[in-house]
């Protein structure tokens, strides 16, 4: 597994792992998880897909913002 890689969203760092081959898909934990769940997952899916499995904000690897609202609401803006 690719190790963690990082994108800056309004200001927040927000983590992912992504395995490329084919369409790609995006792998979304639930709420108080992470990315990590898919571990085992993502190389299955490699064979046909590009995965990327990015960890919410304020979850996993991604920025823990103290003034930032993670409720399911903000996190799908």
């Amino acid at each position: 597994m690719e190790a963690s890689k990082y994108i800056k969203i309004g200001g927040l760092k927000i983590a992912y792992r992504r395995m490329r081959e084919g369409e790609p898909i995006v792998l979304i934990h639930g709420i108080s998880t992470s990315s990590f769940i898919w571990r085992n997952i993502q190389p299955f899916l490699l064979k046909n897909y590009d995965t990327i499995a990015d960890d919410l904000q304020g979850c996993g690897l991604s920025s823990k913002d103290l003034s930032t609202d993670y409720s399911i609401k903000n996190q799908s803006k």
